[in-house]
């Protein structure tokens, strides 16, 4: 899969913690999406798979209130 990627952009995909840096060519096949974004399909299936994309509260401790 990276070689493919690489011969037909001429770079090599990034890390996970490099797609910050990365050209949105990279990031699109990194995360395997592209610019029209997720089917609506596609969005369920990794709602199911990963989750919801929020934040979850936690509650402070006494210590982190005072």
């Amino acid at each position: 899969m990276n070689e493919d990627f690489q011969k037909t952009t001429g770079e090599m995909p990034a890390d996970a913690d490099d797609l910050e840096k990365a050209s949105l060519d990279t990031v699109y096949h990194k995360l395997e999406t592209s610019a029209e974004g997720l089917t609506s399909s596609e969005a369920k299936t990794r709602i199911e798979k990963y989750g919801r994309n929020e934040l979850v509260d936690k509650e402070a401790s006494d210590l982190e209130k005072f």
